[in-house]
């Protein structure tokens, strides 16, 4: 599954791609292109509908993504949605080895439905 993000004035702004679907878990990439649109809660948004769709329509019980550990405004966003540090089981189930420079991030569809309450 792939979206690309457009504001309501039809510009592009980035990208959101779901992939890895296995074991009742997925992961997903999320892209703010242009430097102009980073910062201001579009990723956020972004996952937060990402993770609507894994849980409400795939029925999925966990989601795990990766993020550069340099990108720390990413990982906020990850965590304020109630993501946590992914454990080595959690990889596994979607043939993930860990890669230098990452950090794995999971949730799960009970922990987002405490969240988004």
């Amino acid at each position: 599954c792939f979206l690309a993000c457009y504001l309501g004035n039809g510009i592009y702004f980035g990208n959101l791609r779901i992939y890895g679907l296995g074991n009742n878990s997925a992961s997903f990439a999320r892209l703010i292109g242009k430097e102009l649109y980073r910062g201001v809660g579009y990723g956020t948004k972004m996952t937060a509908l990402a993770l609507r769709f894994c849980f409400a329509y795939l029925r999925l019980d966990k989601v795990v993504v990766g993020n550069r550990i340099t990108n720390e405004r990413s990982s906020r966003s990850k965590i304020s949605l109630g993501f946590s540090i992914a454990d080595e089981g959690s990889l596994r189930d979607l043939g993930i080895t860990r890669a230098g420079g990452e950090i794995y991030f999971s949730i799960s569809a009970a922990k987002f439905k405490e969240i988004v309450r």
